[in-house]
């Protein structure tokens, strides 16, 4: 049909790690054409959703992104878009390796990043949920560190710089990580500077905000020099 606008929609990179920024691309549209770019994401129990804690990260997110006509607030699924691609994010990159152990009593995941190693080790402590979350240690071992949820057990593996591990905690398990800082004896004190308050800000900024605080206050008190810091590549 003469007229009709045909978009090009692109997004860069398609797939990378949950935390790697991307740009989105909307090319071709005619001058002054209303818009609306959406993204949604089916989660694991079927539902659909825009952010969600994920249960199995040796399978990525797939994140559908269209482009519809007009300046839409509903009805996403029933109407056809313009223009669609699907991407995806991962947790656990290339080359990280899952284990999963039962070790003393303790049960728990081991991830361990690509190559020869050591790396430095992190303790993953979460909150009272009734599960092992492991998007976030899955994701620690992406960006270089070996992560698991029983402090010794990590301290003695062979593949990390005993004395370099970390313990980091969210929830309850910000107060379980301060209460073992304060009774390890090779636990040495690094203060953060990461305080969320003061200036408001959307949930997302935030998060992304803290988390790159946290990856680089990590890397600098945990690996030996800034310069042999690892991240898996997509």
């Amino acid at each position: 049909m003469a007229g009709t606008v045909h978009p090009i929609l692109s997004v860069l990179p398609a797939r990378g790690l949950v935390d790697e920024k991307f740009s989105v691309l909307v090319e071709n549209l005619s001058p002054g054409l209303p818009v609306t770019l959406h993204s949604r994401h089916r989660t694991e129990k079927n539902l659909h959703w825009q952010a969600i804690t994920k249960k199995n990260v040796r399978t990525p997110m797939v994140i559908h992104i269209s482009v519809y006509r007009g300046h839409v607030v509903k009805g996403f699924r029933d109407n056809p878009p313009m223009a669609s691609v699907v991407v995806e994010r991962w947790y656990m990159a290339p080359g990280v390796k899952r284990i999963e152990v039962q070790e003393r009593g303790v049960p728990g995941t081991l991830f361990i990043p690509p190559g020869p190693g050591p790396f430095p080790g992190l303790l993953d402590l979460w909150g009272g949920v009734q599960m092992l979350v492991e998007s976030r240690a899955a994701l620690m071992a992406s960006h270089g560190f070996v992560s698991l949820t029983a402090f010794q057990i990590i301290q003695e593996h062979p593949l990390v710089i005993e004395d370099r591990v970390g313990v980091f905690g969210s929830s309850l398990g910000g107060s379980v990580a301060l209460t073992i800082a304060s009774h390890a004896k090779n636990i040495s004190w690094h203060p953060s500077d990461m305080v969320w308050g003061g200036h408001t800000k959307p949930h997302a900024d935030a998060q992304e905000d803290s988390w790159e605080k946290i990856l680089a206050f990590l890397k600098q008190h945990l690996y030996p020099s800034p310069h042999t810091v690892l991240q898996a590549k997509m």
